[in-house]
């Protein structure tokens, strides 16, 4: 269904060109595929055994670390027993990880928050993932979206916090390390309800197409669609082009219309270009305009498609690959 709507693709956050509503939650779908990956990453690093190093000399007795690796599914032993005592590796690339996802989210709970406002209206959510007001009773707040983007910080923090605590140890042990384990746990346990929250969010939220027409036809969002068929239907150099296109835009602007709206009069007296209905209306269709984004990994509806199937084979990819617990 989302391949049907168009809305505007903003640069800068100004109105930039028609994009479809599939290649809008796409593009945030593949940031979420990488965080996978990364955490995929790190659940396979993470499978480094430290047993056998003892204090952080090793151990005084002969010891199979090879029958460790085996019975607790580990990959590999750490090479050097200090090394193994001292590193915190595998909680920082963890946590990286957990930032980098963190950044994703609070992305599309910024747009979930704006797109739900009466200055966009681009979707609703239901009334059971928003809140009222104690005292504005008209009030729909969309807390879910808000808590998520909020605590992004406190997933950077805990980064931070890690980073710091290990700054000029020196080798091996030494009791900051035990401040480890609250980063590491308050992070796993923040991303969990995020992802649950985000998921509740994109699952439930109604779309308003007509709200995202208004706010093209307003942003002009055509109007270089209109220069680039100017310069391949009727010949004009590109400069000019974009001088015409601009000049009708500043014309609409300044008399109240919308490019699709913009009598023949107007049209004419910036070029007789213009004028020709036919070329005119079809170089400012925002489904045409889409629609002809045709390279790989464009706005295309064919691309959209193409796109889908790549997705869901992605998924299925990445559901495939075993994760191995590990104690962290």
């Amino acid at each position: 269904e989302s391949q049907h709507i168009v809305l505007p693709g903003y640069t800068h956050m100004q109105v930039a060109q028609p994009v479809r509503l599939s290649h809008h939650i796409l593009a945030h779908f593949w940031g979420f595929t990488r965080d996978m990956e990364r955490f995929l990453a790190v659940n396979e690093t993470a499978r480094r055994l430290p047993l056998g190093s003892g204090a952080m000399a090793g151990v005084n007795y002969e010891t199979s670390r090879q029958i460790l690796i085996e019975e607790l599914k580990f990959k590999e032993i750490y090479e050097n027993s200090m090394d193994a005592v001292a590193s915190r590796d595998h909680i920082l690339e963890f946590l990286a990880a957990a930032g980098i996802l963190m950044a994703h989210v609070s992305r599309i709970a910024e747009e979930i928050v704006l797109w739900n406002s009466v200055e966009f209206g681009y979707l609703t959510l239901p009334d059971s993932l928003t809140t009222g007001s104690s005292i504005m009773p008209q009030k729909k707040n969309p807390d879910l979206a808000e808590l998520s983007r909020g605590k992004t910080g406190r997933i950077y923090g805990n980064l931070m916090n890690v980073l710091t605590n290990i700054k000029g140890l020196p080798f091996t042990y030494n009791r900051d390390l035990q401040e480890d384990r609250q980063p590491l746990l308050d992070t796993r346990k923040q991303c969990d309800m995020v992802l649950r929250s985000l998921t509740a969010m994109m699952s439930e939220a109604v779309f308003h197409e007509e709200k995202m027409k208004r706010s093209l036809e307003a942003g002009f969002a055509t109007a270089t669609d209109l220069a680039d068929a100017l310069v391949q239907k009727k010949g004009i150099p590109f400069r000019e082009a974009h001088h015409i296109a601009g000049a009708l835009t500043s014309a609409c602007i300044k008399e109240g219309f919308t490019l699709s709206s913009a009598p023949i009069q107007v049209r004419n007296n910036i070029s007789p270009h213009l004028a020709d209905d036919s070329f005119y209306f079809e170089a400012v269709d925002m489904q045409k305009s889409a629609d002809k984004k045709i390279s790989e990994g464009g706005t295309a509806l064919p691309r959209q498609k193409e796109q889908l199937a790549r997705a869901l084979k992605k998924m299925n990819e990445l559901e495939q690959i075993p994760v191995h617990p590990v104690s962290l």
